[in-house]
C-alpha cells in the first residue's frame, strides 16, 4: 500500500524507493569543522559538537553536520573532535588540521 512513498532526510533516502529519475546520491563536499552546515567554520560550531556529544536523542547534528563535525576522522563525534576544534579556534593548529588523516 505504501511501498511508492519516499522519505529523504538532509537528501538520504532513509525509506521507500527513490524515483526512477532520482540521483543515485546527494553529494556534498565535506568541510571539516561547519557542524552546523552554514558555510563558515565558527565558535558556535564547536559548541553544537559539545551539545551533540550530551544529547540523549543524539539527532542535533544533520547528516552533513556529523560528516563536518568528523574533524578526527574516525567515524565518531566525541571530545577528540571538540578538542582539535577548540585547538583550531585557539590558534595553535591551522584549518587543514581539520580533517586531516
Amino acid at each position: 500500500m505504501f511501498e511508492k512513498i519516499t522519505m529523504y532526510v538532509d537528501g538520504e533516502l532513509v525509506w521507500g524507493v527513490a524515483p526512477d529519475d532520482a540521483p543515485d546520491a546527494v553529494t556534498t563536499e565535506t568541510f571539516y569543522g561547519d557542524a552546523d552546515v552554514n558555510g563558515k567554520i565558527e565558535l558556535a560550531d564547536a559548541v553544537l559538537i559539545a551539545k551533540s556529544m550530551g544529547s540523549v536523542s543524539g539527532n542535533l547534528l544533520t547528516v552533513q553536520g556529523r560528516r563536518n563535525a568528523d574533524v578526527k576522522l574516525d567515524d565518531t563525534i566525541d571530545e577528540k573532535d571538540l578538542v582539535l576544534m577548540l585547538r583550531f579556534f585557539a590558534n595553535l593548529i591551522p584549518q587543514t588540521d581539520l580533517g586531516a588523516a
